[in-house]
């Protein structure tokens, strides 16, 4: 019992009065450890040995620390703190870890839990390697540099894992797909460290490009100053959504075909003479721009719009000629063939010119010209006829020989008639004329219902195209025989395709245009194609609005098409390549009507109700008064037109008539055909009337 109270006593610091022992002061009970925190109390995964305080109360010199319930290394600070060391075994596992302190017997005890988590760093993200890409390209390896990056981590493109590599702490590779190159646009570049801890770095931008346009060529190249408004086609790569910009500054552009875009340049754009930098820029983002290609533009040259009189007669006494137009000078030089006029200068829109007797003793066309006296430049030709005093009578020859197409021969000196299978006389052939006699000369065999005609430069070879017959059939006039057949294809919905109109390439005569046609649909017009004998080039115009009239144009590579199907009444340019045929410009609502048919001469396109159109910037300039079957003779200063029993010549442009013959015998002529010196041939489906008269003017360019 006293052993029991000294030991009460020594523990209260007390004496026990009047007792004493030999026996030494039993140690005294430890105290119950306190946890109260862990500093720190998160520690980033895989770190190198890590010291961490504990803070509480009771500690003691024999306290332990506890890590998930397993004994640690442990330091004891004072009462209230301890140090533990956590190794690197301990930090390479993540996840919440349960903190305990034990303190030893006597007395002790374990504290209270206090959570420690080994998490995973948030990562970081400084620079991606490559920032930028092309659309299309293959699979793109991508470096991400940054922060905070473990084994673990996967970088994620606009929110998408991607294959990932861990290469160290601060780099990591990647591979994005070709699925996420296909489009152009911006991608968002993350990187994200599991839970706990972890999360989403910031985003980095990478840029998936369209690539950098490419001109290959604009059209025109070069142009006056007085061009305005001008459309310009900018041939190249480029992909969609692409703009034109001139002078650096965008416009809105117009697709035309997979590899030309469309622009327009206004009047006071070209006005001031000087060079035009065309580029194309691809959608952002993108590289590029293009670049450039240059656009010529000169000081534009004169121009004449008219000369009165339009027409003169042989022999008549010296007159003066006046001149209406565009960019006169004080110093300009009227020409007459190319000899120069006394001038006299009224305005910058009209001239005069004295045309002495001498100039008129002879029949024939007159070239008239303005030569600018500060550049030299010459305009462009205008045609005075000087007719005879009085034309020769007119000579007719029916011949009993319907026809449903006719062309001039004028190597040998012929016209060939396309009969159709319903000709009540020699059906299915093409008729070969003497337009001297009326003569037939001979058939060549065509079956499939012959219904259109067209010659090459050189008189070789003669194309017909077929109304029974998804074909074109060649003819070799050198030996007379049908040598080839032209298969015209397969419409996609609507079967196979036939041959409404032909035009032979110019200096290629192996190689024809085809306006193409499905039967049994409206509108029926199915695009104009390219065929190398009897291979088609791939590109071809669109159907429905395109060009179902084509006629050539002034260079081997151009044509012109008239779409008289639908409302629109459209003209179009169009450029021959390699690859076929293309649109380059489009004028809507410059034809007349549903039939209406176009013929190119001497830079104008002359349509079947008057209409006269200057080809190059597809405008209309001047309406004349005929109409019907056209044969226009720009070279001589002549156009004319068939309608009813009447056929009309006119001044090409001032439109004055020059003559007016009743040909009672043609009428319902459906085709019409200049041949030899004064000579018209007109076809119905019955009979072909050949009319020679001075007042039609020698011989026609084809």
């Amino acid at each position: 019992m006293r052993t029991t109270l000294a030991r009460l006593a020594a523990a209260l610091g007390l004496a026990l009065f009047g007792c004493s022992s030999s026996e030494p002061a039993p140690p005294p009970d430890n105290p119950l450890p306190v946890l109260l925190a862990a500093d720190p109390d998160t520690v980033p995964i895989r770190s190198p040995a890590t010291t961490i305080a504990l803070t509480g109360q009771g500690f003691v010199s024999g306290s332990r620390a506890r890590w998930n319930g397993s004994d640690i290394a442990t330091t004891f600070v004072s009462a209230t703190r301890l140090d533990i060391a956590a190794d690197a075994a301990r930090l390479a596992v993540s996840g919440p870890v349960a903190l305990t302190v034990s303190n030893p017997t006597p007395g002790g005890g374990i504290s209270g839990q206090v959570d420690l988590v080994v998490v995973y760093p948030a990562p970081t993200i400084s620079q991606i390697t490559p920032d930028r890409a092309l659309v299309g390209s293959p699979a793109l390896p991508l470096q991400v540099a940054g922060t905070s990056f473990v084994t673990e981590s996967q970088v994620r493109i606009n929110g998408f894992d991607v294959p990932t590599t861990y290469v160290n702490g601060t780099t990591l590779t990647a591979t994005l797909g070709t699925v996420g190159l296909l489009f152009a646009g911006t991608a968002a570049v993350t990187v994200v460290n599991p839970t706990p801890g972890g999360g989403t770095s910031n985003a980095r931008t990478l840029r998936i490009e369209n690539p950098t346009p490419i001109i290959t060529s604009i059209s025109p190249d070069s142009v006056d100053s007085d061009a305005g408004p001008l459309d310009v086609t900018v041939v190249g790569q480029f992909v969609t959504g692409a703009q034109v910009a001139i002078n650096g500054t965008p416009r809105a552009s117009s697709t035309i075909a997979a590899d030309r875009i469309r622009v327009q340049l206004s009047a006071t754009e070209v006005a001031a003479a000087a060079p035009v930098t065309i580029t194309l820029l691809n959608p952002e983002p993108a590289q590029g721009p293009s670049v450039g290609k240059t656009l010529k533009v000169g000081v534009a040259p004169p121009r004449i719009n008219s000369v009165t009189p339009a027409t003169v007669v042989v022999g008549s006494p010296g007159f003066q000629l006046a001149l209406t137009g565009t960019n006169f000078g004080p110093t300009d030089q009227v020409m007459w063939n190319g000899t120069p006029l006394a001038t006299g200068f009224g305005a910058a829109t009209s001239l005069t010119a004295t045309v002495p007797a001498g100039h008129l003793a002879t029949v024939g066309p007159a070239t008239i010209t303005v030569r600018s006296g500060t550049t030299q430049r010459v305009s462009a030709a205008q045609v005075l006829p000087v007719l005879p005093a009085a034309p020769a009578g007119t000579g007719t020859i029916v011949v009993n020989q319907g026809a449903a197409a006719l062309i001039a021969d004028p190597v040998r000196n012929r016209l060939y008639a396309a009969v159709g299978a319903s000709g009540p006389t020699n059906p299915n052939t093409v008729v070969m004329i003497d337009p001297a006699t009326g003569a037939i000369l001979g058939t060549i065999g065509v079956p499939g219902d012959p219904t259109s005609l067209a010659l090459s430069d050189d008189a070789r070879y003669l194309y017909v195209g077929l109304g029974a017959s998804p074909n074109v059939a060649r003819i070799d006039l050198t030996t007379g025989t049908r040598d080839l057949e032209i298969p015209l294809g397969q419409a996609t919905f609507f079967g196979p395709l036939y041959a409404e109109d032909i035009v032979v390439l110019a200096g290629n005569p192996k190689a024809i245009a085809v306006s193409l046609y499905a039967k049994g649909v409206s509108p029926r017009h199915q695009g104009v194609a390219i065929f190398d004998e009897a291979v088609a080039r791939p590109v071809r115009t669109q159907g429905h609005t395109g060009s179902n009239r084509i006629t050539r144009g002034s260079e081997p590579t151009e044509l012109f098409g008239a779409n008289n199907e639908t409302t629109e009444f459209g003209v179009r340019r169009l450029r021959v390549s390699a690859t076929g045929l293309t649109e380059e410009v489009v004028r809507d609502g410059i034809l007349s009507g549903f039939s209406t048919d176009l013929e190119f001469s001497g830079g104008y396109l002359f349509d079947t109700a008057g209409g006269v159109i200057e080809a190059r910037r597809l405008q209309v300039v001047t309406s004349i008064a005929g109409s019907g079957l056209v044969a226009a003779d720009v070279p001589r200063g002549r156009v004319h037109y068939f309608s009813g029993t009447t056929l009309s010549s006119h001044h090409y442009l001032a439109g004055a008539q020059i003559a007016t013959l009743v040909v009672p015998g043609a009428a319902g002529a459906v085709a019409m055909a200049r041949f030899g010196v004064g000579g018209i041939a007109l076809a119905s489906p019955t009979t072909i009337v050949l009319v020679g008269s001075s007042a039609v003017g020698p011989a026609a360019e084809r």
